[in-house]
């Protein structure tokens, strides 16, 4: 921009305003054949070689816009990036860098008794005596306490997934609903019915106990696929990245887009129920109690400090989106390559590493399949003898044990004759 002072200003509009004595004169006619006489300047750049690749230089260096975020202390990724809230590709590239870092299986073995304790309590009279007597009261002592972390293999992949139309979720909504049709230009939806809600959580619950995928559907009382597979996993008429494309464009002024990663694969209750016996095993006779859950590590966005009911009610209010994530075997089942041994084959049969007890050749709905990945048993038997020592150790600490201890026998009971036998 070009500013000129006061004073410059005057002489430029008094040589610039025609007058009566010099009226302001038109400008020459334009030629397209110019001639030597012609007041116009003519470029020519027919002759002008292009730039070479040394004088263009090279483009610019591509980068994936790195939002804002934090972690709370039960390690949800949470962000206020407002360009996560209104770009939908830019919040769906965020979401497969975070899907990028795998969740954790979280065992946590904690042991507890009671034991009666007595105290001395003295009692003022209102008249200013006081007496003094003993009282017992009942306290919990914790024996041990310790947390076993273990994750998915360096090498899995996560498995973008999305939840099925008619399974109520939050879609936008601050109720749960269910998708009824599409036609050209909307979606139609429904408030999911307490029934609906009740008999869903009930079978989600089942679900995660018995090790299934998210998007394994129940049907008449039974997992529709099992054992699960990684085919058909986006279940909702629109993909990870559409949903996030809603989120944007909605104008509601407090949303919230959570995005679930789950760890699959694992028969949860029946490695509750042998991690019980490995307890029960050792000599601890007091109350104890295992939990094995996942850390579940959610992307949350745009979360504020907010009145719930104008959140709840107010067209304008709030909405959430909980509909897709990205899912992580444990273990999983994979067809078998061009040359394995089958179940029932000759080849099987001769072959040194089958087992039909324990190999991981099985035979499933879809025909045979090789196993992928830590088996529930292998992980137990590795971690057994650290949890025996850990009980019968009274170990206590916070920090989760990522790796399971060896323990060596004692070099004087090698020495005894038929101890190594």
């Amino acid at each position: 921009m070009i500013r000129l002072d006061k004073e410059e200003e005057e002489r430029a509009a008094s040589a610039s305003s025609p007058t009566m004595d010099h009226p302001l004169a038109p400008p020459p006619p334009f030629q397209d054949d110019p001639s030597p006489d012609s007041a116009h300047t003519v470029l020519d750049f027919a002759d002008v070689p292009p730039p070479t690749a040394e004088e263009r230089g090279p483009p610019p260096d591509f980068s994936i816009y790195q939002a804002e975020h934090f972690e709370d202390g039960l390690r949800n990724v949470i962000s206020h990036d407002p360009h996560l809230n209104s770009d939908g590709e830019a919040l769906y590239r965020f979401l497969l860098s975070q899907a990028s870092i795998p969740p954790t299986y979280r065992l946590h073995i904690r042991g507890t008794h009671s034991e009666t304790r007595y105290r001395w309590v003295t009692d003022r009279h209102s008249d200013g005596r006081t007496h003094s007597r003993q009282e017992s009261y009942n306290e919990t002592v914790t024996d041990f306490d310790f947390f076993i972390d273990s994750q998915p293999g360096p090498s899995v992949a996560p498995i973008q997934w999305t939840s099925w139309d008619h399974m109520p979720m939050y879609r936008g909504s601050m109720v749960r609903e269910i998708e009824t049709y599409q036609d050209e230009h909307n979606t139609h939806r429904r408030k999911a019915k307490r029934g609906e809600v009740r008999r869903f959580n009930k079978w989600d619950e089942e679900r995660v106990a018995q090790g299934l995928p998210p998007w394994v559907h129940q049907l008449n009382g039974w997992p529709e696929e099992s054992p699960p597979f990684e085919r058909d996993v986006m279940r909702s008429s629109k993909t990870v990245r559409q949903w996030a494309d809603e989120y944007c464009a909605s104008p509601k002024y407090l949303k919230e887009f959570v995005y679930k990663k789950v760890i699959y694969g694992w028969n949860i209750r029946q490695l509750e129920d042998a991690i019980r016996s490995v307890v029960e095993a050792t000599p601890y006779s007091g109350t104890w109690k295992s939990t094995l859950h996942w850390l579940i590590i959610s992307i949350i966005f745009l979360i504020y400090p907010f009145i719930w009911l104008f959140k709840r009610f107010h067209s304008h209010g709030g909405g959430i989106w909980s509909i897709c994530g990205a899912a992580y075997p444990m273990k999983r089942y994979v067809p078998l390559e061009e040359g394995e041994p089958s179940a029932g084959s000759s080849k099987a049969v001769s072959s040194p590493t089958y087992n039909p007890s324990s190999s991981r050749i099985v035979r499933t709905q879809q025909g045979m399949k090789k196993v992928e990945g830590v088996r529930e048993g292998e992980w137990l038997r590795k971690w057994e003898g650290t949890i025996k020592h850990a009980v019968s150790g009274r170990y206590q600490n916070s920090a989760p044990l990522l790796e399971s201890t060896v323990f060596s026998e004692p070099a004087s009971a090698l020495a005894l004759d038929g101890y190594s036998e």
